[in-house]
């Protein structure tokens, strides 16, 4: 999927004269739209493209906390420790979200 995209990219660039980035910036303006119907409306969701490679990513912050009783928002405190060691309560911790089916969102 990602070589489609890249493709997809190149072609718009070079025949429409559309500038990658603009077009990166569509994409994951759309691709947005899409993963928070699919992931939830995390409270602070992005989605971050390679330009390069196109890979694609949703990742979301969310807030370290004992107990975990919004998903969407929150991680528990072993959880969030696992992906940054000195992550304490409180604390926004980046977590990569980007759903299994988000090749045929793309």
């Amino acid at each position: 999927m990602n070589a489609e995209i890249a493709a997809m990219l190149d072609y718009m660039e070079r025949e429409r004269g559309i500038k990658r980035e603009t077009l990166l910036e569509a994409l994951s303006t759309a691709l947005l739209s899409a993963s928070k119907k699919s992931v939830g409306a995390a409270r602070d969701l992005r989605i971050d493209i390679d330009p390069k490679t196109c890979d694609i990513r949703a990742l979301a912050n969310l807030i370290v906390v004992e107990t975990v009783t919004n998903p969407q928002d929150e991680i528990a405190l072993s959880r969030a420790r696992r992906l940054k060691p000195d992550a304490n309560l409180g604390d926004t911790v980046e977590v990569e979200v980007t759903p299994k089916n988000f090749g045929r969102i793309a």
